[in-house]
């Protein structure tokens, strides 16, 4: 996993499980963060293992998120990917959070 700053205001962001023992991958998450003093916008993609299917090959939920955060009002989103985000990239600290508790 990684989340690496690639100037003032753009990052990436990434993580990647693979089951070693059954030998596949459980999931991947790609995303692009940008942020300023107003506002910030993050676009994440990716994919989770669910479950096999009868031919014992992994089935997957793909996901696209985007978020705005206007900073003071709050994020629009469909749905939260900081959890996701938090659980595989270890001390991830979440602007989208941060702001919100400000």
């Amino acid at each position: 996993s990684f989340a690496w700053p690639l100037n003032d205001y753009w990052s990436a962001l990434g993580a990647y499980s693979y089951n070693l023992s059954k030998h596949y991958q459980m999931m991947t998450l790609v995303g692009l963060q940008y942020d300023t003093c107003c506002w910030a916008f993050r676009l994440t993609a990716g994919r989770n293992f669910y479950s096999l299917n009868q031919r014992l090959l992994p089935q997957y939920n793909k996901n696209i998120y985007l978020q705005v955060l206007f900073k003071g009002l709050g994020s629009i989103a469909t749905s939260d990917p900081s959890g996701t985000i938090q659980t595989y990239i270890n001390g991830y600290q979440d602007l989208f959070q941060q702001a919100q508790l400000r």
